[in-house]
């Protein structure tokens, strides 16, 4: 197995949390949109509450500001990525997640029983994921 670092993370869990990742009033009763952007190395996958509507590879100086340029740039020829997501429908602080990593996942769909649409769905692991014995 290849024991390389792995840094994840998650949703904020506590209705206080979120005030960690993001200026916000952190009340559950206080709801409000969420426009979630990450930039990321370009080898990994981005995740959040969405769908991403958006994802492009940063070229320093041709698709960035100055200031993310020249962090870019000090990175010895890393490739990175821009990864917009759409914005959430209303919702508290403590429900908004995002996680970057080396990810894979298993994909399909339900049809839900009330209204009898059909809803894709997927499961995310690290790799080498414990996921791949359910896949033939």
């Amino acid at each position: 197995m290849d024991y390389r670092r792995v840094v994840l993370t998650s949703d904020f869990n506590q209705p206080t949390a979120a005030r960690r990742a993001f200026p916000c009033w952190d009340e559950p009763l206080l709801k409000a949109t969420f426009s979630i952007s990450m930039i990321s190395r370009a080898d990994t996958v981005n995740l959040s509450n969405m769908p991403a509507i958006s994802e492009e590879v940063l070229e320093p100086g041709v698709n960035t500001d100055a200031d993310l340029a020249e962090i870019l740039a000090s990175t010895k020829n890393e490739k990175w990525k821009y990864t917009k997501f759409q914005t959430t429908p209303k919702m508290s602080t403590y429900i908004v997640a995002y996680a970057n990593g080396h990810f894979e996942y298993l994909e399909t769909s339900v049809i839900m029983p009330k209204r009898k649409n059909t809803v894709p769905l997927r499961v995310y692991s690290t790799q080498p994921s414990p996921l791949s014995k359910f896949v033939s």
